[in-house]
This record gives structure tokens, sequence and C-alpha cells, in this order.
């Protein structure tokens, strides 16, 4: 059976002035990055300027030794809301009959109209799910239920 691959790109990028021990970062198709976790307290603009995965992906570092970074890529796909559905992660699951909603890991049963319209244009059934960012972005994936 094949293994689905967890990163599309994995590389070695030298970064000697750069403190810190690991990060994980997202970078938008603007460019910007978010500095989601990690001990990095500068511009991870080095880690980043030598991948070729276009954003937006998220991306871990790793410190490794001699000033060189490990860092990992991965595409993901980033939408706006315009509706905030509360919380800072959201699953929504169609089954073709029912409809279940959890905001922050509990039921909910008003709110993610538009993770509903972004999947009913790929799938019959379906699961969203997505994690808050910043503000009014999100992080969502959409797989066939």
């Amino acid at each position: 059976m094949h293994r689905q691959r967890e990163w599309d790109e994995v590389a070695t990028v030298s970064a000697p002035a750069l403190p810190g021990s690991e990060a994980h970062l997202v970078v938008l198709a603007s460019g910007r990055t978010l500095v989601e976790d990690g001990s990095l307290s500068l511009d991870p603009s080095v880690l980043i300027a030598g991948l070729r995965t276009p954003p937006p992906f998220r991306a871990w570092a790793v410190h490794r030794s001699d000033g060189l970074w490990g860092i990992a890529a991965r595409r993901i796909e980033v939408v706006e809301l315009d509706a905030d559905p509360g919380g800072d992660d959201v699953e929504l699951v169609w089954d073709g009959v029912e409809r279940a909603l959890r905001v922050g890991g509990e039921p909910a049963s008003e709110g993610g109209a538009e993770l509903d319209e972004i999947a009913r244009g790929r799938y019959d059934t379906y699961v969203v799910n997505a994690q808050r960012l910043e503000g009014s972005l999100w992080e969502v994936s959409v797989t066939p239920l």
C-alpha cells in the first residue's frame, strides 16, 4: 500500500546567525510568515528563502548543527471566512443525511455555512477540518466521507 507523503519538500538551509532550536511556520500566499510555535526569535525568511514549494504552506524547521537547519514544507489550503464560526478549530461532517458541527471540540448547532459551501463544491459527503491561523484566515482540509 502506498503511504501518503507527509511533506512536499525537505531541505537543509545554512543560517548560522539564526538563534533557536525549532519553529513551526505558516507561509501565506502573500508571502507573510506566521511563526506559530518555537524558539525562533528573528525573521524566519532566511529559512524559507530556498524552498521551491509555492505558498501557502506549513513548515517545520529544526536547528541541526554548525548553523544548519532542516526544514520541511507541506502545501495547505487557506481561506478567509467572512463569518467567524467561533473557536480556533472547526470540524464539519455531512454524511448525506445529517450535518454535525463541532467548534472548539464542542457540538454546535449553528455556523460553518462557508465551510459547507467550500466542501459541497467538491464532494457529495465530506469532512471539513478548519484551524484558525490568524483573524479570519483559516487552514482548511476537505476530505470525502
